[in-house]
């Protein structure tokens, strides 16, 4: 899988339920658990046999368990906005590029997980 998508995701749900007034503590009765079961990067464009621009797409399954049984499921969720970038002529460039896509992506899918759960 992709690294740090994990703590890349945490931080950024903490950041939106935070950010709406919702207390993010280890010892809470309610508990958010989920699993990233894609993750990909696609080529959207070419530029003489090369790639040139990026899409980066993320899904997963997340589950609300509330204290005295309540569960919510959320299946196939997405981020909710497309999140590209485009090739750079040096690959530390590139490599850039892509990983601030890849934050991008998991702060939309962040907030759309918090969106689903709270409104």
């Amino acid at each position: 899988m992709e690294p740090k998508l994990q703590d890349m995701l945490y931080s950024a749900l903490t950041e939106h339920l935070m950010r709406r007034g919702v207390r993010v503590s280890d010892s809470a009765d309610t508990v958010l658990e989920g699993k990233i079961n894609y993750f990909n990067v696609y080529t959207l464009s070419e530029k003489k046999g090369y790639a040139s621009d990026y899409e980066v797409i993320i899904k997963g399954d997340f589950t609300l368990k509330r204290d005295g049984g309540d569960v919510r499921t959320l299946k196939g969720v997405t981020s909710a906005f497309s999140e590209t970038f485009d090739s750079a002529e040096r690959l530390n460039k590139l490599v850039a590029s892509k990983e601030s896509a890849d934050a991008r992506a998991i702060d939309s899918l962040a907030m759309r997980i918090v969106m689903e759960l709270l409104y």
